[in-house]
């Protein structure tokens, strides 16, 4: 069964970058077509992969929704597959995994994970593990400019 769900881009706080997309999305599952529309709609962005059951990629959200906000950067946290077990902490996390593109640049090998996108086009292989601020920052930077 299809249904529409919105997801709400992690700085709703700014009002200038306020932003949501309709996602076409069966069973909270995020797919490639997910990804194209995604990448269609917003010329540059961050995905932050993590799992319910890796404490570090919780921890991390607020880190990198830091980072987005300061860089004025749309972000999509995902959620890795295998947490389909724990659905109330899904449906509070974002859409499940479901990406063949993103399985092949290396998402799931680690939680939590970083893709950066940028004009229609994922410009980075899964930035794995909990990084500090500047970390971050560097690694994004560095690949955008």
């Amino acid at each position: 069964m299809k249904k529409i769900i919105f997801c709400f881009f992690v700085f709703l706080m700014l009002p200038a970058f306020s932003k949501t997309c309709a996602l076409n999305t069966p069973n909270n599952q995020f797919s490639d077509e997910n990804l194209h529309q995604l990448m269609q709609k917003e010329k540059i962005g961050l995905i932050y992969a993590i799992s319910p059951y890796m404490h570090l990629s919780i921890k991390g959200i607020n880190t990198i929704k830091k980072i987005a906000k300061k860089l004025k950067l749309p972000i999509l946290i995902l959620v890795d597959p295998e947490a389909r077990k724990a659905k109330s902490e899904i449906q509070k996390l974002g859409f499940l995994i479901a990406s063949k593109q993103l399985f092949m640049r290396g998402i799931s090998i680690h939680y939590p994970s970083l893709i950066i996108y940028k004009n229609g086009q994922i410009i980075s292989d899964a930035f794995p593990g909990l990084h500090d601020e500047q970390i971050y920052l560097n690694y994004i930077q560095g690949l955008l400019h």
